[in-house]
């Protein structure tokens, strides 16, 4: 019997000693499992940011595409030749001002012409042989305004840098120039039997047209005309630029009506 109560006396000692043992031992394999859901959840975290970032870099590289092709088809709609600068890289045009004035001067004076030849009826009126002379000033009108609307209209597209229009602007000034430089024998006669009015278009024709000429033919000026848009060359030419410009040519046109009528 006493050894069968130190039996169960020694069996309950093992078994109290082994109860902390296992405690440690469940608390362990429970942190465990803690951490293993801790690792499981920080990897999911992981791979949904991984998501999210794909998801956004995907939506970024497609809206950087479609902004490609929205420039792709601006770029395909602009007038051909035309080349979008920005406005702080474009070289700097000379003469367009004075080019613009020059049209829009003799737009003033082919619109005003008719009108002063109907009213002040001047001995060098052209006349129309054979033909009735109120119908020859109605003829007038109806050749002389749309002519002058179309060369006004040919300004401002020098205005607005349309790269057609600079070699017909130097060919028209260079041929003016010619004329100019031809008629200075007569002038010199004029000035002789006192008429300085012809001095104006000479002033014009001899001094003005060739250096607009000269200056459109400039390296930058074509060079402007070639890569400016526009928007851009109506943005330099705009404010008050064209109301400056409209003065000159309507005071030039008025001064050169009355010179061709003495």
């Amino acid at each position: 019997m006493a050894s069968v109560g130190a039996g169960v006396d020694e069996d309950e000692g093992r078994g109290r000693l082994a109860s902390p043992a296992s405690c440690c031992v469940a608390r362990v394999l429970f942190n465990r499992q803690l951490s293993d859901n801790e690792w499981d959840h920080e990897a999911n975290r992981t791979r949904a940011t991984e998501n999210d970032s794909c998801f956004r870099s995907s939506k970024f590289i497609q809206k950087r595409h479609n902004e490609g092709k929205t420039a792709l088809k601006a770029k395909a709609t602009q007038h051909p030749g035309t080349i979008v600068t920005p406005a702080e890289e474009l070289p700097a045009p000379q003469g367009i001002g004075m080019a613009v004035a020059f049209d829009w001067g003799l737009a003033v004076q082919i619109l005003l012409v008719p009108i002063a030849y109907t009213v002040f009826n001047p001995p060098n009126h052209f006349k129309i042989p054979g033909v009735n002379p109120t119908l020859g000033n109605v003829l007038l009108f109806v050749i002389a305004w749309p002519v002058a609307i179309g060369v006004a209209l040919f300004g401002e597209m020098v205005r607005r840098g349309r790269n057609w229009t600079l070699r017909i602007q130097i060919g028209a000034n260079a041929l003016l120039s010619l004329v100019g430089i031809a008629q200075l024998i007569s002038l010199f006669q004029s000035i002789k039997g006192g008429n300085f009015w012809p001095l104006v278009t000479e002033v014009i024709l001899v001094i003005f047209s060739p250096l607009i000429a000269w200056r459109m033919t400039r390296p930058s000026t074509g060079r402007w005309f070639k890569t400016v848009s526009v928007a851009e060359a109506r943005k330099r030419h705009g404010g008050a630029w064209p109301w400056l410009i409209a003065i000159w040519a309507i005071v030039g046109g008025i001064l050169q009506t009355i010179a061709s009528m003495k």
